[in-house]
């Protein structure tokens, strides 16, 4: 490195307050010693930098906090160009996509366009999960669950609702042991041991952003299924991705027939179980 550079990049951090200069009169840098010990000395002091070494990590992991969460909103927004282009074709809001992609964007313009991109998936991309060929049965199957889902608990729902319970060991409609039976393919990602609902829950989290589903739609999910409940509900997802074209939309569907009473889990996971999910 030039010496010129050298002196700038040093001044800078000079004027930073990272590192100070102790100059000798004839601002050179030197060191007198008295037997083994240094007396005095002189050139560039590091004081300031391991005085700032807590506010410096503190400032890094920030940083590196807030590049990884752009960075998965970066991949949601991939994620839902690629629907809108699969459901609709050439689009000018693919073209703009495309160019916002191109540059550094900032969070703003990231969620602008993801803003956008997920009302063109919720208008074209209605949820068809059910598989291309049933069964007289499997439609009967079908029918039953949509015009007579019950309930987790009927107690609980006549007094405050389904919308803001959650599962209670012991009176669950499941099992913990059914869920993590049925739904294996979380393990793939995430070799974990589940233990508790507390898992399941965690499991949700993080599997959430992988298949696109947005963090205010898991919240929604969760105030109107339960925690528990929407955790399972992300896992079953996750077992027929392949035949879901847009999970986002798909739970936004769930959450309204939940909130109107209509949804519950024991039936979507016989149906997963089958290799067949239901709405």
């Amino acid at each position: 490195m030039p010496e010129s550079t050298l002196r700038r990049h040093l001044a800078k951090l000079v004027r930073s307050g990272i590192v100070s200069r102790h100059d000798s009169p004839n601002r050179k840098r030197y060191a007198k010693r008295m037997g083994q010990h240094v007396a005095i000395a002189f050139g560039f002091d590091l004081t300031p930098l391991r005085n700032l070494y807590t506010e410096l990590t503190g400032r890094a992991h920030r940083i590196a906090a807030q590049n990884e969460a752009l960075a998965v909103l970066r991949q949601e927004v991939l994620v839902l160009r690629n629907r809108v282009l699969e459901v609709n074709g050439p689009d000018p809001l693919i073209d703009e996509a495309a160019k916002v992609l191109r540059r550094k964007a900032d969070k703003n313009d990231l969620m602008a366009l993801r803003e956008k991109l997920n009302q063109v998936v919720d208008n074209v991309d209605v949820p068809e999960v059910v598989a291309p060929e049933m069964s007289t049965s499997c439609a009967q199957n079908e029918r039953h669950i949509q015009n007579s889902i019950k309930p987790f608990f009927d107690s609980e729902v006549r007094q405050q609702g389904l919308a803001r319970k959650s599962i209670e060991p012991g009176r669950e409609e499941i099992s913990l042991k059914e869920v993590t039976s049925t739904c294996q393919s979380a393990q793939l990602y995430f070799p974990e041991p589940v233990k508790g609902w507390r898992d399941v829950i965690e499991l949700s989290e993080k599997i959430g952003p992988m298949l696109g589903i947005d963090n205010q739609v898991l919240h929604q999910a969760r105030q109107c299924m339960g925690m528990e409940r929407a955790g399972v509900v992300v896992l079953c997802i996750l077992e027929r991705v392949g035949k879901i074209r847009s999970p986002g939309a798909y739970l936004r569907q769930l959450c309204k027939l939940a909130e109107h009473g209509k949804f519950s889990i024991a039936p979507m996971l016989k149906a997963v179980s089958r290799e067949v999910i239901v709405s």
